[in-house]
């Protein structure tokens, strides 16, 4: 059991992305092009150029951005961007994911940068930056200096009433925030209750924000998460799927991950990590438990 258990956790979840330190202190390439000038008369003299104000700056992540709201999340707080007048710069998500800019570039509000081996986009306009995190999460950022009380900043608890609210329900128990602990394995026509003392070595922590942590065994690392009807999918912090090959669902407080086969597996294997209250009728009726 415990080698079945071991092959699901190394193909399981993927480790998060640490920004690669390759290309640091390189600036972005810049492209000159040939821009012909208007005749001047002195009749007609010609317009003084605008005033070009610069992107450049350190901006500040805010929040998440959930509807009308920007949330705070603790795993955001203290993150920043360094842009630098060359096109280089420096960015913190975190001890884990931190490291140089190689390149941004803003062009009418569309922003693009490059960061280790990712590749972010997003809009920055009056020193405000909404970075997407893949198609799923959009953090919002403000340059130094600039004036954010126009945005209705909420804390999580304040989102959280707002959000039961505009549901018209405070039933907790419609939440799939919890830790959800490995419960059992199966495959074919054998289903295997794990000892409680391997139920943590693989585990989930779900948040109602949109973020959570993978356990395995001692080490936990940083995940997004979004549920659409019963299908749940994980995310890495650069905004990629991190569950892509298996098939996920959510339902009444169970999480079931079904393994495909592979070479070494010929049928699919059903992980079920459970939360703390869920009911688990239908997998002890058919499981068997450990001696």
């Amino acid at each position: 059991m415990k080698q079945i258990l071991k092959h699901i956790l190394v193909r399981g979840i993927p480790a998060l992305l640490v920004l690669s330190a390759a290309g640091c202190g390189k600036s972005a390439s810049e492209t000159a092009e040939a821009v012909s000038k208007p005749e001047e008369t002195a009749a007609q003299p010609a317009a003084a150029p605008a005033a070009e104000v610069s992107a450049a700056g350190k901006y500040n992540a805010l929040g998440l951005i959930m509807g009308q709201y920007v949330v705070e999340v603790d795993s955001m707080k203290g993150n920043y961007l360094e842009l630098k007048d060359d096109g280089s710069g420096y960015l913190y998500f975190g001890a884990d994911n931190q490291g140089d800019i190689s390149s941004w570039e803003e062009t009418n509000g569309a922003f693009t940068m490059k960061a280790g081996v990712s590749e972010f986009t997003g809009e920055l306009k009056d020193g405000i930056l909404d970075l997407e995190l893949g198609d799923e999460f959009v953090v919002k950022f403000a340059k130094d200096g600039i004036d954010t009380s126009a945005f209705k900043i909420v804390t999580m608890e304040e989102y959280r009433d707002l959000a039961a609210k505009e549901a018209g329900s405070k039933d907790e128990n419609k939440s799939i925030a919890g830790f959800y602990y490995a419960y059992a394995v199966e495959s074919g026509d054998m289903c295997i209750l794990l000892p409680e003392e391997d139920r943590n070595s693989f585990a989930f922590t779900i948040n109602d924000d949109g973020t959570g942590k993978v356990h395995v065994d001692d080490e936990s690392e940083d995940t997004l998460w979004k549920l659409d009807g019963d299908v749940l999918t994980f995310y890495e912090l650069s905004g990629e799927p991190a569950t892509a090959d298996y098939d996920i669902t959510w339902n009444d407080g169970i999480i079931t991950i079904a393994v495909p086969p592979d070479e070494d597996n010929d049928q699919v294997i059903y992980e079920y990590l459970v939360r703390e209250g869920a009911d688990t009728l239908k997998i002890d009726m058919r499981a068997v438990k450990p001696e």
